[in-house]
């Protein structure tokens, strides 16, 4: 079935006949002034428009006809209802990339913001956040009878005005590296970064309440961290992912963080997040724009800029077998079937899913998934 015109005089048209394939991409083409808008907008549009305003009634007509011209047609046959599409010239910059333009690294960010893992590069070990209940749980893991100091640890050098802050809230004791000092005895303190004793208590059973409500104090102290000391070391604790081994602090994850903005933390700081250099990839980020530190937020075993160096369809594979690598922190379950189609999947997983699948499928069959999600 074809849609057929004849005798087609609209605007610059010289007694046109046009036929045209029902089922196909039909592209119409010339050069500036040769008619084309005057055939698909002025003509086809329109005829197919007008041709179903007549079918409903006299009365509504008005409401949808608008200035619709009837154009100059001697015959037409095979024309249903039509709608007609804006062009829309969308530009990209320098630093876009596939997965920016189609959106999937946007709905990566979700899915690694609940997803990921945040694994220390110096030690190998996972960083996990800290709340009072957990800490609490770990001081009366202790032996019973070890001695236990809960401090909040400052980065600064004590001064006259903070000590004398400390006493007005009724803090008298700190740390200065591992010698414990009164303050109530105005002594000289040595410099260097400095803990505050928010309690001390001997490890039994029924410490609990006590405990969390001294973490959660020396929390709020310290800007949420807290450290835990007796006689075998020092274990610290944060209310943001923390290193259980070296002890280093990540930022949460958050959507903001997984994009190339450098006040967010994810955006390379030698190139501002921009990839170029003097028109060349940046060496610190190897031209993707993210800061190092993003590779440490790992889906599957591998960070947020090797998520990006993946192909469509190394992508789609990741995608695939997702829900078996859940973290137990989202609540999902681990031992879910790999998916390929999400229909059986954990419904939190596949909403998160669902929109990245669909623009890297998109881009399979255009024939496009060998294209690296990070090419220009």
């Amino acid at each position: 079935m074809n849609l057929t015109l004849r005798g087609v005089t609209t605007h610059n048209l010289r007694d046109l006949d046009v036929e045209l394939p029902w089922g196909k991409l039909t592209a119409i083409v010339g050069v500036s002034g040769s008619g084309k808008s005057s055939l698909a907008h002025d003509t086809l549009y329109v005829e197919g428009q007008l041709r179903y305003l007549e079918t409903l009634s006299p009365k509504m007509r008005p409401w949808f006809a608008g200035k619709l011209v009837r154009p100059r047609v001697r015959w037409a046959a095979g024309l249903s209802p039509t709608v007609l599409v804006a062009q829309k010239a969308q530009s990209f910059g320098e630093v876009t990339c596939v997965s920016d333009a189609l959106e999937t690294a946007y709905h990566l960010r979700f899915l690694f913001t609940h997803l990921a893992r945040i694994r220390c590069p110096e030690c190998g070990l996972e960083a996990v956040a800290a709340d009072a209940a957990g800490v609490a749980a770990h001081c009366a893991a202790l032996p019973p009878g070890t001695k236990v100091w809960i401090t909040a640890p400052f980065e600064r050098e004590p001064d006259a005005a903070l000590v004398q802050d400390l006493l007005e809230t009724g803090f008298t004791r700190v740390f200065v590296g591992d010698v414990e000092h009164d303050l109530e005895e105005q002594a000289p303190l040595p410099r260097g970064p400095f803990s505050v004793v928010v309690d001390r208590i001997l490890a039994r059973e029924g410490q609990l309440a006590r405990v969390a409500g001294s973490v959660e104090q020396a929390f709020r102290l310290s800007g949420g961290r807290v450290q835990v000391r007796c006689a075998d070391g020092v274990t610290p604790f944060s209310t943001r992912p923390q290193c259980g081994g070296c002890g280093r602090v990540f930022p949460a994850r958050s959507p903001r963080l997984f994009s190339r903005d450098p006040d967010a933390g994810g955006g390379c700081p030698a190139c501002g997040g921009d990839r170029l250099v003097d028109g060349a990839p940046c060496d610190a980020c190897g031209g993707s724009g993210y800061a190092p530190l993003l590779s440490a937020y790992e889906v599957q075993g591998q960070g947020w800029p090797a998520w990006q160096e993946l192909t469509v369809d190394g992508a789609l594979a990741r995608c695939a077998g997702l829900s078996t690598d859940a973290p137990a922190v989202a609540g999902l379950s681990t031992d879910a079937p790999a998916v390929a189609e999400l229909e059986t999947d954990t419904p939190a997983v596949a909403g998160l899913l669902a929109p990245v699948v669909r623009r890297l499928r998109f881009l399979a069959d255009l024939g496009l998934g060998t294209c690296a999600c990070r090419d220009p």
